[in-house]
């Protein structure tokens, strides 16, 4: 049986990026501020980059002018590429992607204060809104597509949800904390009912530290 990855913050440090190098520990530096429209013309492509890196920037400048931890949602390695093109003609600031395990693909981005280390935001619940959750089934096969089509049949934001990794009889996925927990558990039900053979013994969601 598939056990999937699990959250284990000890291997965040080495998930850490700094301007391309192993953060650790984290450590902020200050930069001259960078004008924001200016970027935004410079960066973007289209009209859904520019809110993107726009509401990358609203982050970043949170954790800086309040001195706490900000970050964004989920991105895909698209979006990933266009977020780290801003942040290195921003001046390179103290950041990290943490996607709940070691070489996740899909990874938020996060801005932390100088007062508080990578291991430290992701052990924490209150500072970190990575978090995991499991489905489990039986008597039925279930694929990556099904979870996914059940997603977007729900009208749940992508950004709010990140790697999805289904085995033979267990998916594990890490979502966005203000996502609300029926979304996943109407999520995994909607995945077995639009399976064939018909619907089998489902266990349900379980969150995982």
């Amino acid at each position: 049986m598939y056990a999937g990855p699990t959250h284990n913050p000890n291997l965040f440090c080495r998930a850490a990026i700094y301007g391309g190098r192993a953060l650790h520990p984290l450590t902020v530096k200050r930069r001259p501020t960078v004008n924001k429209t200016e970027l935004l013309n410079k960066l973007s492509r289209d009209g859904d980059e520019r809110l993107l890196l726009a509401r990358t920037l609203d982050r970043l400048e949170l954790a800086r002018t309040r001195n706490i931890p900000a970050c964004t949602g989920f991105l895909s390695p698209q979006e990933r590429a266009s977020v780290e093109n801003l942040l290195s003609a921003s001046g390179h600031p103290a950041h990290l992607f943490y996607g709940g395990y070691e070489g996740a693909e899909r990874t938020v981005c996060a801005f932390l204060p100088d007062w508080l280390e990578g291991a430290d935001w992701a052990s924490d619940p209150d500072s970190c809104p990575v978090r995991a959750i499991r489905c489990t089934w039986s008597g039925v096969s279930l694929s990556h597509r099904d979870f996914l089509g059940a997603i977007l049949g729900l009208g749940l934001d992508r950004e709010k949800v990140g790697d999805l990794l289904v085995g033979t009889a267990c998916a594990t996925s890490w979502r966005w904390r203000r996502s609300p927990a029926f979304c996943f558990s109407t999520w995994s039900r909607r995945a077995v009912q639009n399976s064939r053979p018909p619907p089998c013994p489902w266990t349900g969601w379980s969150p995982r530290r």
